[in-house]
């Protein structure tokens, strides 16, 4: 199941459908995709008042609309008698400001509770590392520094909630998907370095051109080189050798496997998981000046690293064993 919104497009999921399948680990899917919107609208809904959590039942699914996602994760109807094992989920790409007012983490376990409720604890999800808009094409060395610095904080969401799951004894995890981490590696080999064959043609600007249709979204080429990383991700295979649609030539598809490939091994191969008190001065330290730098929002700084130091339940970051319980949504 994938959840998310304009930049987890359609053509990511056809992409992957199609590269697990030339790869031997065929796979099926649903989604539920809303445009711009938070996990919490997606769950909760509009109104925080909400106890059906109707935000569920809203979006885009594979064929037609507003299929209700928890019901489905429990009792599947659209998979042909099989049941879902991994939930794909993003938040919003501004990640500082929905971890602080959107109440991210409470809202990526409601979720994930629904899929391992459905399934078994064995079942993973991946939350997905949305990213910012590149300010300036030219010059985007800004840009890969910055979503480097976020990762962080993706990584930060998704050790929040491992932490009180393996509080109560269960096995199941969230893992952090690269998406945004893995992008941003593709850039600067692409933009910067210019090592990326039948990508690195012409100017940085065209480079990224090539790569986005705007400043934020992807182009078709951007999308199948996120398709290879989230069939890395879910899967822990390399994607060099698969699948590549008719508009990407076999140059770019075999530089785009290996470097989406090279990333992912990277990553999770040299992972760690952060504490709490880690995960509170990275925020504190560093997401919180880099958001507000890149942003251009020089007042978020002091509140956000006010946020995310403060001993208390209003602090994402924050965890104490007494009282976790009592901090999840029903």
């Amino acid at each position: 199941m994938f959840s998310g919104h304009s930049l987890t497009a359609n053509g990511s999921f056809v992409n992957m459908e199609a590269v697990a399948s030339s790869k031997g680990t065929p796979m099926v899917w649903n989604k539920q995709i809303v445009n711009g919107s938070p996990t919490r609208f997606r769950t909760r809904g509009a109104d925080l008042a909400d106890a059906s959590f109707s935000g569920y039942r809203m979006g885009d699914n594979r064929n037609g609309t507003n299929l209700n996602i928890a019901a489905e994760l429990l009792n599947p109807q659209t998979l042909g008698g099989q049941r879902y094992d991994t939930l794909v989920l993003t938040e919003r790409h501004d990640l500082v400001n929905t971890l602080m007012w959107e109440d991210t983490v409470r809202y990526t376990r409601h979720f994930h509770d629904r899929l391992v409720a459905g399934n078994n604890a064995a079942a993973n999800s991946y939350l997905y590392h949305s990213w910012l808009a590149i300010n300036d094409k030219t010059n985007p060395a800004t840009w890969v520094a910055y979503e480097r610095t976020a990762a962080k904080a993706w990584q930060c969401t998704a050790a929040r909630v491992n932490v009180s799951l393996a509080a109560v004894g269960r096995g199941d995890r969230i893992n952090y998907l690269p998406a945004g981490l893995a992008l941003a590696d593709l850039v600067e080999q692409a933009a910067i370095r210019g090592s990326v064959a039948g990508v690195s043609i012409g100017s940085a600007g065209q480079i990224i051109d090539r790569l986005f249709s705007d400043s934020l979204h992807l182009s078709a080429l951007g999308e199948y080189y996120l398709s290879l990383v989230s069939y890395a991700s879910v899967y822990r295979r390399s994607p060099v050798g698969a699948w590549a649609p008719s508009y990407v030539t076999a140059e770019q598809a075999n530089a785009l496997q290996n470097v989406a490939w090279q990333s992912v091994s990277n990553y999770y191969n040299s992972a760690s998981v952060p504490s709490m008190e880690q995960c509170q001065a990275v925020m504190r330290d560093q997401v919180c000046s880099a958001y507000a730098n890149y942003s251009g929002n020089l007042g978020v700084a002091g509140n956000c690293s006010g946020h995310f130091t403060q001993q208390a339940q209003s602090n994402p970051f924050y965890y104490s064993a007494a009282s976790d319980n009592g901090y999840w949504f029903p």
